[in-house]
């Protein structure tokens, strides 16, 4: 178990993106040999679902990730953030050709890592506040990325594929580019303080405003976007994350900081939005030995990263009714309602595969659920 003040100081940097890192450049990290677990299939050309197909090690520790298909070099990569001893923050460059032993074949020091989008063949990086810019990094090379501009920094940001990078905390900004992916720019920010993380789905942004509630948007006009509801509900304590299923009529909303109203509070809430201007709470689900983090929706299931327990698969085919399919515990000496474990889950691989970045574990690659 880590100490107090660690936890502390961690929990400071993800709930108000509090980071006091420096942006020196170090060199390229050589990773340590991976011990590969027992548990892999021995046969990976016909994964069961739902299984652990690969776990790699770093020298550092790791915070959020996120993966995307290379238009340049037409195959998948993952990005994982991660701190270092001098504090310098940067990005792996990981290729998961060969699951059971991911590649690191970049990286990318300085630019912070604490949350990753992309945009074709560029990546957006910031620290988790906006006292350092956030960077855009051309990735035509993965191999060779390059640092091409800096942005205003922020906690979180979002990228959508008709060119908008949007950026949490303070408050709520829009920028183009589709026009440029090197330079964004601004057509639009809110009177609001605050704020943590975005999704967007079609035409509708749901900004996840921390102690302010989650506000829909339309964003039809992405530079004069059109709040059409807030949903506030007494029993989240903060509005942290969350995401919708590909139609639009489920969202689920995760509460990172249920424990402090409630140590057997619940941790994610299942609305229904078909009507975005009156979403209705259809259930909820508590977890008292852990901390929800973030969320990702494909189909019929919801993948979660939540920290001292891991990764969790929920069938969410009936949202009144959310099952447990699966879940593994990437961090099994952490136990308890703390900042450590596993950060970012990334869900949306072209592959099927999905992604867990453990703090202190690594990078975990599991095989989807069964359709």
């Amino acid at each position: 178990m880590k100490n107090n003040l660690k936890l502390l100081a961690l929990a400071l940097l993800l709930c108000f993106g509090c980071s006091e890192d420096k942006k020196e450049e170090i060199a390229p990290i050589t990773p340590t040999p991976d011990p590969q677990p027992d548990t892999l299939d021995s046969n990976p050309t016909s994964p069961l679902p739902n299984e652990l197909l690969g776990n790699k090690k770093f020298n550092n520790t790791l915070k959020d990730i996120w993966a995307f298909q290379s238009p340049s070099m037409e195959k998948e990569y993952i990005l994982i953030g991660y701190y270092d001893v001098e504090n310098t923050d940067g990005i792996y460059i990981v290729d998961p050709t060969n699951v059971k032993q991911p590649e690191i074949v970049g990286t990318v020091p300085g630019v912070g890592g604490f949350d990753i989008k992309t945009y074709g063949n560029y990546a957006y990086s910031v620290f988790g506040s906006d006292k350092y810019p956030g960077y855009v990094i051309d990735l035509k090379d993965p191999e060779n990325p390059e640092i091409v501009n800096e942005f205003t920094g922020s906690h979180n940001i979002y990228t959508t594929e008709s060119g908008l990078l949007i950026s949490n905390t303070p408050g709520l900004k829009i920028y183009d580019i589709q026009t440029d992916p090197t330079s964004p720019t601004l057509l639009w920010y809110d009177s609001l303080q605050g704020g943590h993380e975005t999704h967007v789905n079609g035409n509708f942004l749901y900004d996840f405003h921390g102690y302010a509630g989650t506000i829909i948007y339309d964003i039809t006009d992405p530079s004069n976007p059109d709040s059409i509801s807030t949903i506030i509900n007494p029993d989240v304590t903060y509005h942290h994350s969350g995401w919708t299923n590909a139609d639009q009529t489920i969202l689920v909303l995760c509460d990172e900081l249920a424990f402090q109203q409630d140590p057997t509070g619940q941790d994610f809430y299942i609305y229904d939005i078909s009507d975005k201007t009156n979403p209705i709470l259809l259930s909820s689900i508590g977890d008292d030995t852990s901390i929800l983090h973030n969320v990702h929706i494909v189909g019929d299931y919801a993948y979660f990263s939540y920290y001292t327990a891991g990764y969790k698969v929920y069938d969410i085919s009936n949202p009144e009714n959310p099952v447990i399919e699966f879940e593994y515990d990437t961090s099994p000496t952490e136990t308890g309602e703390y900042f450590s474990g596993a950060w970012g889950i990334y869900g949306l691989s072209n592959s099927g595969n999905k992604y867990i970045s453990d703090m202190d574990n690594g990078l975990f690659i599991f095989n989807g659920p069964e359709e």
